[in-house]
């Protein structure tokens, strides 16, 4: 059986990045698995990512990744030698390696995090290895409605954006998307990473959950 997750939006705001999607899993056009299944994971402490796609690959690809992080922290006597640029860029070469082999990994990704820099990264892989930087993305379904909500709102200056109004921001483009993707669930998963005041600590992660105020 071939379970898949829906949409992904990852966006910028001026303290760090958030990444959230549904909880639903669907076979097929079938929705076998309602909220029982997150897409969104920390890789370490400075590190998020979200999935959509096809849920056996999302579990291969994370479990690489969780691995390789382990080992660096092992390695490092658990000072992370690994951010977000160094796990997108190793997550890329994965699906790209397997796009070779004509076996792709049906999974796109939104990862994000603060480098060691202090600067904030939001990158996205699609199935083929492409590896994109930017303020916001989105994935699967949220690619023909999403954008253009996003595009519109999204501040010039990201100074502007705060951590609540980008909230309010990607649920805005979640409830277009429950009206508008039969794949599309209620209940909405979120991750939050943020730069800390003082460099050398590492960022905040917050996880959270959202119902939509929906009338259907």
């Amino acid at each position: 059986m071939v379970y898949s997750g829906s949409s992904v939006i990852g966006l910028k705001y001026n303290k760090g990045i958030i990444i959230a999607c549904d909880t639903r899993m669907c076979y097929g056009s079938s929705l076998s698995l309602v909220s029982s299944y997150e897409r969104i994971k920390a890789l370490n402490n400075r590190t998020i990512i979200g999935y959509s796609g096809e849920f056996s690959d999302m579990q291969e690809t994370s479990r690489i990744l969780d691995e390789l992080v382990l080992s660096d922290n092992l390695e490092t006597n658990g000072k992370n030698t690994m951010g977000p640029v160094e796990l997108g860029h190793y997550l890329s070469s994965l699906h790209y390696g397997r796009r070779n082999k004509l076996d792709p990994y049906l999974n796109s990704a939104i990862v994000g995090g603060i480098d060691f820099n202090g600067d904030i990264v939001l990158m996205q892989i699609d199935p083929f290895g492409t590896f994109l930087t930017g303020n916001y993305f989105t994935t699967a379904f949220a690619n023909y409605f999403a954008c253009s909500l996003l595009r519109n709102n999204y501040p010039k200056n990201i100074n502007e954006l705060t951590k609540d109004k980008a909230l309010e921001l990607i649920m805005q483009c979640f409830e277009v998307l429950f009206y508008r993707d039969s794949n599309a669930g209620d209940i909405i998963q979120f991750s939050t990473i943020e730069k800390n005041d003082d460099i050398n600590q590492p960022p905040k992660i917050e996880n959270g959950k959202y119902k939509l105020q929906t009338k259907w």
